[in-house]
Order: structure tokens, then C-alpha cells, then sequence
């Protein structure tokens, strides 16, 4: 007799069946071993899938709680306190006197919160304020129902929208004449509150005479064919407006200045954020004039842009931000990747687990890092399975080469072989947390973004593995990619988080995920799987992206 198995068939019906078959006498000796074979098949399925749904919220609540430690208000009140009784307002170890002398600015995907923030601390004392946000982002908050981060009907504080697809424009270049002309009034006895987020460079965009929008958007188009980085593009910026690399500061003067800034680049570097409008600025004219020349592009660049910068070097004098007093400015990071990864981790120790983070400076091809995370995966599991791990086995030797060649630093891995073994000696699952910015080559002509792209690389990864390494099977394994502004390229999803199980579900409908990362369009694959994407709305805040790896020893499937 042949028993057949299904997903949908409970242990109660087994035993049903196996109850009425021995009372016919048809159950055998060898069939009643089948029959406790699917006892126990039945049994580890039904725990495998509640596993595999316990894992899956455990690494989205891990997300959500790291976005949720560098949304505006928190980080606002963690570095902002305010004494009404005696109007000194304290931001981190520098205390100001308040007396109805508060002026407000900023510029940024993540101001309008991080306003509403400033606003609700110093409503009485602001006497004036104006942020430049992207298009559409008051009506976006109003439809997800975040009040909280749109500033009320009474605020001194005035929105003004522009850069639309993230681009400079005219709406844009008004919003940077009206904070210059407000912020360029003030007195000694003033404090200009500036509020600094990622985007900030195309919503204050202030070319200098006889520099038109027109002459910087073309320049910035010929950079972009010539595949610049953004610390390129930014020393450009810096040296042909008037209000970056230091010059909003500048022009506050003799106003104390407070930065509150929101990181959304690599390292935090102050000067790159938004292409540091209160921060010195140690670059040259000389230096954008060399660019040209080594792109050769230098006869394409409009001739406004050349002789201005021509003329800068011809004076021979000092930079501005050089002969500038900076003693009136303090600039402050209230919020960093770094930040969302150890919230990140504290909430994944909450849940049990053992945690490591293994980076928050990841760059490069998304794809490529998802490649990386599979192979830490293989890593991870044969680390674990390995009791004398000082032999040097030599699939470790040549994984961990492999991993080093990516740019995970030895120590890191000895650091994460330690996190393994203590979650193989504790019996707790295992998680890796990364951060950072990578990229996307696009060729194909599909929906997605580069985390959506980066899961989707894995995805193709991590199947492979399952086919030819069967050490994979003994743990449940799940990875997340998302970005904390919850909007991963030109999609509503934040980003897209896989399992074994989501391997399964795309070989029952023989799918070919190689054509959908082709094509760019991992936005469409994951759309067709319930669960598959990370969805949590427009989150007001932008520390980049996060990472979450899970690994758990699966002790059932061992028995």
C-alpha cells in the first residue's frame, strides 16, 4: 500500500486513518511504519511552517524597531531639551538663552518631522522658519494618517515643496533664495535652528552669479554620464553655490547656528551631508577646474560655471569658510545608520538572539552584496555544524577568502565566528545586521529597487544552495533588505525579505528568477508572493538601508 502526503493533511487525520485501516486489518507491519513515518512528517511540517512565520516577523519587528529609533521626534528629543522655566535650551553639551529669538530652516526628505519636532519644543520662542521638502510630501503624510509629522494650521514654520524626482528645480531654487534672504537678516542675539536630512542638495540649490539653475543642472547631467561619485559631485557644489560647503553658516553670521542633522551617507562625513552647508570646507576652486580636465569635460562645462571658478582661483584668496569663525556653529548628527543597527540589535536580543553587527558602511552593486550574504549564510551553517573549527576545513577556508575579497575585514569574521559559537552553545538563533547604501546597475526595463534587487540576487543564491548543500536544511534561514525611508526606488515597498520557504513557493510556480534580476524587476516578483515585501509607508525619516540576517538551528529537522 502507497500513502501519499500533503502539506493540507493534519496529524488528527492521520490518525483517523490509521485507526480504521488496523481495524480492517489492512494495516500492516511495514505500513504502520509508514504511517508513523507521516506521524512524524506531519508533526516537523506543522512546527517547520510555524517556525518559519515566527522568523519572519521577528525579522521584520527587528526593522521596524530600528526605524522607529531614528524617526524625527526621538531623535529630536534625545538631543534637544528645553528648561521653560528658565528659557535655556540645551542641545547635547552646549546650553543657549531663549527669548522669542529662534529662527528655523531646513532642507530634506526627512525635515517636515524633524520640524513638527523643533516646532512643538520651541513653538513660543520661533519667530519665523521656512523648510524646503520634496513634492507631495504634506499630502503623503495626510494619506498614511502621520500627523505627527506635518506641522500644524498655528506654526511660524512655512513649507515650501520642490526637486521633483529628487532634482533641482525652480520651485526648489525659490525655497533656497527665501532661507538665504531669511537667514543671511539675522543678528548676534538670534539662533538659527538648521534641520538637515538626505535630498537636502537638490532642495537648496543656490548657484552663484552669473551662474544660472539652468548652467548647474547641465553640468550636473554631464557628471552623471561620466558616472562621478557623490563626493565628486558634492565638491563641485560646494564651489560654485553659495550657500553649500559651508556657506549658510557664513551667511547666518554673527547668528549662533545649531545643525540638527539626519545622515544618510556613509561614514557621516558632515561635509558631504547635503553638501555641508554649515560645515568648513576644506575643498578648492582648483580642485573642480583638475575634474574637468581629468573627465575631459572640461569644454562642455557651460562658461558661467568655468569663469567663476576661473576667477576664484585668479584672486588668490583665501576660501571664505578658511577666514570664517566657526565658533558660533555646532553641528550635530542626532541620527546615523549606525543608530538604526544597534536599535536593530537590541531588539533582536529582545526577541533571542544572538547578535552581530557585522557592518553599517556597505556599498557597491546590490546584487553583488546579495551574493555576499549567501555566502555568509553557507558560512554561518557550516560553522555551526563544525565542532573543531581550528582544523580548517577547507569549504570554511575558501568561503571566508571569497567573503574577505568582498571587503568583510578578518576581524570582523572572527568576531562573527564568536557570535555562532555562542549561539550554537546558548541554543538561540543567530542574527547578522548590516547598514549602508548600495547601488543598482540598471539594464532591464523592470520595477524594483536595490534592496528588492539585493534579496532577489540572494534569492537566486540561496536556492542554488539548498539544491547542492544539504547542511542548509538543518536551518531555517531568513534575509531582509529594506531602506529606512520605507520607499525602495520607484515602488511603494521598503523592501523584500526571503526564506526557504519563499524558494519552495517560486519553484512550485517555475518561476526563472535570473530573467527578473536581468530585467530589473524584482518589484514584480515579489508583488506575486504574499508576505515577500516590506511594506511600511513613507516613515518621514532616511538613515539609508538596513540588513537583517537569521539563523536558526533547526532541531527538529535533526532528530
Amino acid at each position: 500500500m502507497r500513502f501519499t502526503y500533503c502539506n493540507r493533511l493534519h496529524l488528527r487525520d492521520l490518525q483517523h486513518i490509521s485507526k480504521w485501516l488496523i481495524s480492517k486489518s489492512i494495516l500492516t507491519v511495514t505500513n504502520r511504519q509508514i504511517c508513523t513515518s507521516a506521524f512524524k512528517w506531519t508533526k516537523l511540517n506543522m512546527a517547520n511552517k510555524q517556525t518559519n512565520t515566527a522568523t519572519h516577523m521577528h525579522a521584520t519587528q527587528i526593522f521596524e524597531s530600528a526605524v522607529s529609533a531614528v524617526l524625527p521626534q526621538h531623535m529630536i528629543s534625545e538631543h534637544v531639551q528645553f528648561e521653560a522655566d528658565n528659557n535655556i535650551l540645551t542641545v547635547d553639551d552646549r546650553e543657549y538663552k531663549v527669548n522669542k529669538n529662534v529662527y528655523v530652516v531646513g532642507f530634506g526628505k526627512a525635515v517636515c518631522g524633524m520640524a513638527r519636532a523643533v516646532d512643538n519644543i520651541l513653538r513660543n520662542h520661533i519667530q519665523a522658519g521656512i523648510i524646503s521638502v520634496p513634492v507631495g510630501s504634506v499630502a503623503s503624510f495626510k494619506k498614511a494618517g502621520k500627523s505627527e509629522m506635518i506641522l500644524t494650521n498655528d506654526t511660524k514654520i512655512n513649507v515650501l515643496e520642490g526637486a521633483k524626482n529628487n532634482l533641482p528645480d525652480d520651485n526648489s531654487h525659490q525655497s533656497a533664495k527665501a532661507i538665504h534672504q531669511l537667514v543671511s537678516s539675522l543678528t548676534a542675539k538670534d539662533i538659527l535652528l538648521v534641520l538637515i536630512s538626505g535630498g537636502g542638495s537638490a532642495l537648496l540649490p543656490s548657484p552663484s552669479s552669473p551662474i544660472s539653475l539652468e548652467d548647474e543642472m547641465k553640468l550636473t547631467q554631464i557628471l552623471s554620464r561620466r558616472a562621478v561619485t557623490i563626493q565628486q559631485l558634492n565638491l563641485v557644489r560646494k564651489n560654485i553655490e553659495v550657500l553649500k560647503g559651508g556657506g549658510l553658516a557664513i551667511e547666518a553670521h554673527p547668528a549662533k547656528v545649531i545643525s540638527l542633522i539626519l545622515s544618510d551617507v556613509i561614514g557621516d562625513p558632515l561635509d558631504t551631508i547635503a553638501s555641508g552647508p554649515t560645515v568648513p570646507d576644506p575643498s578648492t576652486p582648483k580642485q573642480c577646474i583638475d575634474l574637468f580636465e581629468e573627465l575631459k569635460v572640461l569644454d562642455d562645462v557651460p562658461s558661467s560655471i568655468i569663469e567663476h571658478l576661473q576667477a576664484q582661483v585668479n584672486s588668490r584668496e583665501q576660501q571664505a569658510s578658511e577666514q570664517h569663525d566657526w565658533s558660533h556653529v555646532q553641528n550635530v548628527i542626532v541620527g546615523s545608520n549606525t543608530k538604526a543597527a544597534l536599535r536593530a540589535a537590541k531588539e533582536a536580543t529582545a526577541l533571542g538572539y544572538i547578535c552581530y553587527i557585522l557592518s553599517t558602511t556597505l556599498d557597491g552593486e546590490a546584487k553583488e552584496i546579495g551574493s555576499l550574504f549567501v555566502q555568509l549564510t553557507e558560512y554561518i551553517c557550516l560553522v555551526y555544524k563544525s565542532k573543531h573549527y581550528g582544523e580548517r576545513i577547507p569549504a570554511l577556508v575558501q568561503l571566508e577568502f571569497e567573503i574577505i575579497k568582498k571587503g568583510i575585514e578578518k576581524s570582523s569574521i572572527n568576531e562573527l565566528i564568536t557570535a555562532i559559537e555562542m549561539s550554537r552553545n546558548s541554543g538561540k538563533g543567530l542574527c547578522v545586521i548590516s547598514g549602508g547604501e548600495t547601488t543598482v546597475e540598471i539594464k532591464g526595463s523592470g520595477k524594483g529597487g536595490r534592496n528588492q534587487e539585493m534579496v532577489l540576487s540572494s534569492a537566486i543564491g540561496y536556492g542554488k544552495s539548498l539544491s547542492s548543500n544539504r547542511n542548509l536544511e538543518h536551518f531555517n534561514v531568513h534575509f531582509l533588505s529594506a531602506g529606512t525611508d520605507g520607499q525602495d526606488g520607484p515602488t511603494e515597498a521598503a523592501g523584500a525579505v526571503i526564506s526557504a520557504e519563499f524558494i519552495k513557493q517560486v519553484q512550485d510556480k517555475d518561476l526563472d528568477l535570473q530573467e527578473y534580476l536581468d530585467n530589473n524587476d524584482s518589484n514584480t516578483l515579489f508583488s506575486m508572493f504574499t508576505n515577500a515585501l516590506v511594506e511600511t509607508g513613507f516613515t518621514g525619516t532616511n538613515v539609508m538601508d538596513l540588513q537583517i540576517l537569521l539563523v536558526n538551528y533547526n532541531q527538529l529537522n535533526n532528530q
